[in-house]
């Protein structure tokens, strides 16, 4: 089934405010890196050395906060709205589970900053900022995220936006206020990222509780009896898939703060940049993994896969067009977010305008594949995608990546080539891992490897008719 235009007008306008979406969440990244670059150099390496931790964490738990766009989706495809709305309340519910786990697993980041050998100056720092970042901003995002799911999956993005707005808006005052007008130093900006998310919360929970979704959806019965054995079985793999994904990142970027305070400083800012491109493919991504589900959900396969090669070539095109404005203009933003009387100030510098090269590359081939796995996420298959990103995370990625950063006996692992090419190598390890999982997935997309699994797993989901 070809894509007609009309096929793409219908993902542009389900895409542009997912796209404004993530562009002003990801400014949360930038927001933080910016005020704790005002603190100093240390200050920023140290957010460097747990923000992908926390990552990995929120979206572990987050899995269960996706699963609803892919239910919702599929059920709202099969003109199920209730169950579109059963499907919310069951990923608000399974995400309010996962509380007391987000509180054990936050003891675990002590142990992973001594055994990646930070400085101790970094790793209290750290520390500082990562337990109202983790166990209490977490559980907040991950509530939130489960509302914007849901409206992202009847394609109301325009609401997903404005709990964006309110959270973006609301976290660059609560930053103000606790780092600076309290003094709380790095800790406020994550007790100002729990703050933000819990004004992101309130808004979509009044959203979801309007008088039009009422009418429409019944959140206000449905809420009774969430299926919280299909969110996990749905969720968890979504979630594993993306965790061990940023964790290996998360290994990769703990090897270039090993390196010192400046190339940890300078991954932080690169990283907080590629959000830029990533942002737009992300949005792109999103809208197909709601278009495919709802296509799914009545039953119309070619579509589905119509409207996905659509999603892949589109999500590629634009980040491979931002990625090269941002590696073009790199040298004009890095010294925005870096102390200029600092001592490192014009290291950092240098050093974020060799590393974008091949972060950008790698944010190419990431698109593509970010949106071949929301594709797949939209027909339910997740499990083969999860076993994939397992397996070349930590058989391809970090080993990679230790190779290349780390000189002669510097390595994490004994026994391995060392090239010594510093921050850089991290990033060109990246780009192998990248390009390997976008060709794998969307050659199981393209071959429909998907239809045995899926085509048993979704109707348990959504509730849909029999897959033509």
């Amino acid at each position: 089934m070809d894509v007609k235009p009309a096929a793409y007008r219908r993902i542009a306008a389900l895409a542009g405010p997912l796209v404004l979406s993530g562009a002003i969440e990801a400014s949360f990244s930038l927001t933080d890196t910016w005020f704790v670059g005002r603190l100093s150099t240390t200050a920023t390496a140290a957010l460097a050395s747990v923000a992908w931790l926390d990552y990995c964490g929120v979206l572990f738990f987050g899995g269960l906060a996706l699963a609803v766009q892919t239910r919702a989706a599929q059920a709202h495809g099969a003109g199920r709205r209730a169950a579109a709305s059963r499907a919310a309340w069951s990923g608000i519910f399974a995400c309010l589970i996962s509380i007391p786990a987000f509180v054990l697993l936050g003891f675990l980041a002590k142990p992973v900053l001594i055994a990646a050998g930070i400085d101790p100056g970094i790793r209290a720092l750290a520390l500082r900022y990562w337990w109202p970042r983790f166990a209490v901003a977490g559980p907040m995002t991950v509530l939130a995220m489960s509302v914007s799911a849901f409206f992202n999956a009847i394609g109301q993005t325009r609401r997903t936006l404005v709990i964006a707005v309110a959270m973006t808006a609301s976290n660059a005052l609560f930053n103000q206020l606790y780092m600076f007008h309290w003094r709380l130093g790095i800790a406020g900006s994550g007790l100002a990222t729990a703050s933000a998310a819990g004004v992101g919360l309130v808004v979509g929970v009044g959203f979801l509780l309007s008088t039009p979704m009422r009418r429409a959806f019944r959140p206000h019965l449905t809420w009774r009896r969430p299926q919280l054995r299909l969110q996990f079985a749905l969720g968890l793999p979504i979630g594993l898939g993306l965790a061990v994904d940023m964790l290996a990142f998360a290994a990769m970027q703990l090897m270039a703060v090993h390196l010192g305070a400046a190339a940890g400083a300078a991954m932080q800012i690169v990283t907080a940049m590629i959000a830029v491109p990533y942002v737009v493919g992300s949005g792109i991504s999103q809208a197909g993994t709601t278009l495919v589900a709802q296509a799914y959900g009545r039953g119309c396969l070619s579509e589905a896969l119509a409207i996905g090669g659509a999603v892949v070539r589109l999500a590629i095109a634009a980040m491979a067009m931002l990625g090269l404005a941002v590696s073009i203009a790199m040298p004009w933003i890095a010294p925005r977010f870096v102390n200029g009387t600092d001592r490192d100030s014009a290291a950092v510098c240098a050093l974020c305008v060799q590393l974008v090269g091949p972060a950008m590359l790698f944010q190419v081939c990431d698109g593509w594949k970010l949106a071949s796995n929301c594709c797949l996420m939209g027909v339910a298959d997740v499990r083969v995608p999860a076993i994939l990103a397992t397996s070349l995370a930590w058989l391809l990625w970090v080993p990679a990546a230790d190779i290349l950063i780390f000189g002669s006996r510097d390595g994490w692992v004994h026994g391995l080539p060392q090239f010594g090419l510093g921050a850089v190598g991290g990033w060109w390890a990246s780009l192998l891992y990248s390009l390997a999982m976008g060709a794998l997935l969307y050659r199981r997309w393209r071959r429909a490897g998907w239809q045995h699994g899926a085509t048993a797993l979704a109707p348990q989901f959504a509730g849909s008719v029999p897959v033509k």
